[in-house]
This record gives C-alpha cells, structure tokens and sequence, in this order.
C-alpha cells in the first residue's frame, strides 16, 4: 500500500512529497480580494451596519421623560434605505422599546424609582372627587388600572385619518401606526414632529388631573379608609 494511504485503501489528505495535486479549500462566493473589492474598504451591508446606541432593529435614537413616553426622537440616516414604507411605525415602536427597556435596566442599576405610575395616595385622592360609581369605576381604571390612550398628530390624508397615531399606557407606547404612503414623501423633521405631537395627547390623557399628594391632611391609612366608605356609599347610591 503506497505511504499516503491508510490500510483501508482510503487516501490520507495532507502534503506529502509525491503528491501530484495540491488540495485547495473550495469558496462557494469570491471573497473581496478575488472579486476586486479592496477588503479594507469593502462596505458593509445596511442589515449590519452598526449604528452607536442603537440596536440593528431600530430606526431612531429616542429620549424618554420619566414618564416613560418620548420626549425628543431623532431619525436615523439609514432608516429609510433599510426599512419598508410600510414597518416604519413597528421599527419606530421597537426603538421606543429598547430605549424603555435601556432606562429600566440603569434605574434598576442605580436603584432609582420610576415615576411612570401615580402613588397609591395619588390615586385615593382623585377617588375620594368622584360623585357616582360609575365616575368612582372609570377614575379608577384610568390611573389605577391598565388604561390606554391614543393620540394622533396633525396632518391628514384625503379621508380625514391621520398620519400618525400611537397608542400609549403608562410606562410606555403598545403601537405606532404611520401612513406608509405619506411617509415616503414626508421630511425627517414633519415624521418626527408628527409623532411627538400624537405622544404629546397621549400623555395628556393619561397623566393630566393628577391631584397633589398635600391635598388631603390625612395619612395614607386614614384616606383608604374613606375611600372604602365612599365606595360603599355610591354603591348603594346606584342601586
């Protein structure tokens, strides 16, 4: 058996020195050097192109006030190369999310509480103005409970929906619907104008009637429990 095969009959693959033919790796794509491509300067493609503080699936750098809900977005340059007309709003979504999700994980970090939900007193204050039950049900699930809201900005299409809408709940939007048809032909500056304006109702809804802590010279024991009475009372009141 010649000495670059095995027993079986089964040839060994390496050099040896009277090997004929020389066993070269098989590339199924050109690599940049055989394609002409100077793999220094070789461009990435947009999917990876890295963007500082931001994840592949974002498409803007978004600040959030300590409601959670944005406060300044800035468009990213590349976001219109690489998402469809048609999913800007979920990868406008999803960029409010990771930047939720950033300022969650730092508070954690720093043990820092947030200031996306109203306080239990908050919340007993307001109650204790409502004058039926089913005001009483409706204030209670609007700071209380998981309420959402909409909002939408200025500009109109030819059948009077809006170009932007979000929907929102404390700590953060749920969904970001944009015209895809309006979108392609719109400034960065009227997109992101646009949006802050539909967040802008969002938090109006959601955060305005807030009553003072002060109001009431009661502890927190103390107004729970007239909570309670004032409960019971516009109970049997709608009866």
């Amino acid at each position: 058996m010649p000495p670059d095969y095995w027993d079986s009959g089964v040839r060994k693959f390496g050099h040896y020195e009277n090997d004929e033919e020389e066993w070269t790796p098989t590339r199924k794509e050109p690599w940049p050097e055989q394609s002409g491509r100077d793999p220094a300067t070789a461009e990435p493609s947009i999917a990876s192109e890295p963007v500082p503080g931001t994840s592949p699936q974002e498409a803007a750098t978004v600040r959030l006030g300590s409601d959670r809900l944005p406060e300044e977005i800035r468009l990213l340059p590349s976001w219109r190369r690489a998402v469809d007309p048609d999913d800007y709003g979920r990868y406008l979504l999803e960029s409010c999310q990771a930047a939720r999700l950033r300022e969650v994980l730092e508070d954690i970090k720093q043990g820092r509480e947030t200031q996306d939900q109203p306080t239990m007193r908050q919340v007993n204050i307001a109650l204790m103005k409502t004058r039926t039950i089913e005001e009483y049900r409706s204030t209670y699930n609007r700071l209380a409970g998981v309420h959402t809201a909409q909002g939408e900005g200025a500009s109109r299409n030819e059948w009077g929906s809006s170009m932007v809408t979000v929907v929102g709940r404390r700590g953060g939007l749920v969904d970001v619907t944009i015209d895809s048809s309006w979108i392609a032909e719109a400034k960065d500056y009227e997109v992101q104008a646009e949006f802050l304006e539909a967040v802008a109702e969002v938090r109006r809804k959601l955060f305005s009637g807030l009553p003072d802590e002060g109001e009431y010279r009661l502890s927190d024991e103390e107004l729970e429990v007239c909570v309670e009475q004032l409960q019971d009372r516009l109970l049997r009141a709608s009866v």
